[in-house]
């Protein structure tokens, strides 16, 4: 209630005083659960590296132990508190390593929460499931953070570099031109080689070459920038 007005530091001692009645009842899930809340509470008031460490206990002892309650909950705490964690940490970090923990923890919080909704017994629950603030938040962190993949037709690896390629001399193959990850990447164009390197993997993997300008089209940038890009990573090969 408190957390929903604005007011962390009453709904911490709340979570608090909660949470020592429910460990002298030797209720563990309740209790860990309201770990995971004190940290969002603490997340809250700005004192990040609190909530880290009390939410990563939370997560820790969820998963050490059957069952549980408000799990859904306990990762999605936990993905928000490590996300910000890391937007601060790369500040000073090279962005081109970072890869998004917090992505691990919002996928099990969906998880969760589409077995809840697959489990109801009619469309219209489903989608009353769903209009909760928490379950809506969950499943819109999710798709923001599925790749998004592109069809394309390139030519096959066996064709000749230069020259027109016939129809016959094509493969339809499927790569990702962009990924959530790629967000953590602050400089452009470490991100925009670090785009390119993947499109050519999976290009390769399936049997295409990318042209010069299937790379352009992909990346929405031009030829020339591609083609110094591409020399780049040929050099730091």
């Amino acid at each position: 209630m408190f957390l929903g007005q604005d007011r962390p530091a009453e709904a911490l001692a709340a979570f608090r005083q909660a949470g020592d009645c429910f460990a002298q009842e030797g209720n563990k899930d309740s209790v860990i659960a309201l770990q995971s809340f004190q940290a969002y509470a603490l997340w809250q008031m700005g004192r990040g590296k609190e909530a880290l460490a009390l939410s990563a206990a939370a997560v820790a002892a969820l998963e050490q132990t059957p069952g549980g309650e408000c799990i859904q909950d306990i990762y999605w705490h936990h993905s928000q508190i490590l996300a910000d964690d890391e937007r601060r940490a790369t500040n000073d970090e090279d962005w081109s390593l970072v890869v998004s923990r917090a992505s691990e923890y919002v996928e099990k919080a969906y998880r969760i929460v589409t077995q809840q909704a697959e489990s109801l017994p009619d469309e219209a629950w489903q989608e009353q499931f769903w209009r909760r603030p928490l379950h809506n938040a969950i499943r819109a962190a999710w798709q923001a953070r599925q790749p998004q993949k592109a069809r394309v037709c390139l030519p096959r690896l066996e064709t000749a570099v230069a020259g027109r390629t016939a129809v016959d001399q094509t493969i339809e193959i499927e790569w990702t031109p962009t990924h959530p990850d790629d967000a953590y990447i602050q400089d452009k164009v470490v991100r925009r080689r670090r785009q390119l390197a993947r499109l050519l993997a999976k290009a390769e993997a399936q049997g295409g070459r990318p042209t010069i300008a299937d790379l352009a089209a992909a990346l929405n940038s031009s030829p020339p920038t591609i083609k110094r890009d591409l020399a780049a990573i040929r050099r730091d090969a």
